[in-house]
């Protein structure tokens, strides 16, 4: 599953952020709803998640540190996460992570967050694989 936005995205703290377009889908193991930002897995197995996003401050309040995290039901997932502390309005960083996820309970519904609303996330991605028996 891939999903991606363009424009800006709103977004409050801790809530998640939506991306409003699907990209390619293949299969029903994996959905995306793109008004609440869940993802849900359905099928147990191990899932490589890759995020990627240009993040910028849009005020005084976004001049501070700033953290895009990945939860599994609502708990935040070691090693997927992005953070920057902004020092300046003109300021805009790339923020993303790549993790393989273990999903042994299905559903299981991800969800991205930031812990600053003040901020612009731009041209962001996800994508969600299914790399359960895949060879290397």
């Amino acid at each position: 599953l891939s999903a991606f936005t363009e424009p800006a995205v709103a977004r409050t703290v801790n809530s998640p952020i939506t991306l409003t377009q699907n990209g390619a889908i293949r299969g029903n193991d994996i959905t995306h709803d793109t008004t609440t930002g869940e993802y849900v897995i359905s099928k147990d197995g191990a899932y490589l998640v890759n995020f990627s996003a240009s993040v910028s401050p849009v005020d005084a309040d976004g001049l501070q540190s700033v953290t895009i995290s990945l939860l599994s039901n609502g708990a935040p997932i070691a090693g997927a996460s992005s953070t920057h502390a902004f020092n300046a309005l003109a300021d805009e960083k790339e923020f993303g992570f790549n993790t393989v996820i273990d999903v042994t309970a299905s559903p299981t519904t991800l969800t991205l967050v930031s812990n600053n609303a003040s901020v612009n996330i731009n041209s962001a991605s996800i994508t969600i694989t299914n790399v359960t028996n895949t060879s290397v």
